[in-house]
């Protein structure tokens, strides 16, 4: 799995891989849609906040 990831480019023009502050997160497919209704719930209550605002 980390191989794909180092190897992936996931912007143009930016470097391949994940930086090392960041990590990789698995979950079970079976959350994904709970983890989706909670992320939308979160925005539509204005508890979300792009990148730039942070």
């Amino acid at each position: 799995m980390y191989a794909k990831i180092n190897e992936t480019e996931w912007m143009p023009g930016h470097a391949k891989g994940m930086p090392d502050h960041e990590t990789v997160i698995r979950i079970p497919a079976l959350m994904i849609p709970t983890r989706k209704k909670a992320c939308d719930a979160a925005e539509r209550a204005g508890l979300h906040r792009s990148a730039e605002e942070r």
